[in-house]
């Protein structure tokens, strides 16, 4: 009888674990900016228009520079990977953010969702419209524990060129504190041109 059960069970184990992966999909709410589906359009536009990456990444005094041409969508949204961790757009962040407007003169505005506690590593992303399209976009985020502290000022940049809006360049700049070691004082900066 136990044998029974034991079969029974090793043949249904089996069985679920040869039916291969369950693909997920991460579980999105509508309560901000849509950052992911902005970063997918510039990504495709990017793309699309054939853009050329130029980086420069200073550590520490260091200075290194390339140049790219992205050879498909995703090696640009590779690039933005770091924006990308920013959306805020996420089940239980709901309502982990204040949302503000501040009006601004001659068609600027400005929308800000700020941390309302300690916890969501993102602690403020900044919004800048001009003449009601996206002109910026800056992310603050922190990451703090017992060992080290992380923190890194993100931006986004964008210009309209033939009605549409797209990412001129991004900056990162972060510093990162550990226990027992040096600080790390880095700078990415990118542009894109066509």
């Amino acid at each position: 009888m136990i044998l029974r059960a034991f079969l029974s069970l090793f043949l249904a184990l089996g069985i679920i674990s040869c039916s291969g992966p369950v693909e997920t999909t991460a579980v999105k709410t509508d309560n901000y900016f849509d950052l992911i589906g902005l970063l997918d359009a510039q990504s495709a536009l990017l793309f699309e228009k054939g853009a050329v990456l130029q980086k420069k990444l200073m550590a520490n005094g260091e200075v290194e520079s390339m140049s790219v041409r992205p050879d498909s969508t995703g090696q640009i949204k590779a690039e933005l990977k770091l924006f990308y961790e920013a959306d805020i757009n996420k089940l239980g962040l709901d309502d982990a953010y204040f949302t503000e407007e501040l009006p601004g003169i001659n068609g600027a505005r400005k929308v800000i969702n700020t941390a309302k506690r300690a916890g969501p590593n993102v602690r403020m992303i900044e919004y800048d419209y001009f003449q009601g399209k996206i002109n910026q976009i800056r992310v603050l985020v922190e990451d703090k524990n017992d060992i080290y502290t992380f923190e890194k000022e993100m931006t986004m940049s964008f210009e309209s060129v033939d009605g549409d809006e797209i990412m001129t360049g991004y900056t990162i700049k972060g510093k990162q504190r550990m226990v027992m070691k040096s600080d790390l004082n880095f700078s990415l900066e990118g542009s894109f041109s066509r």
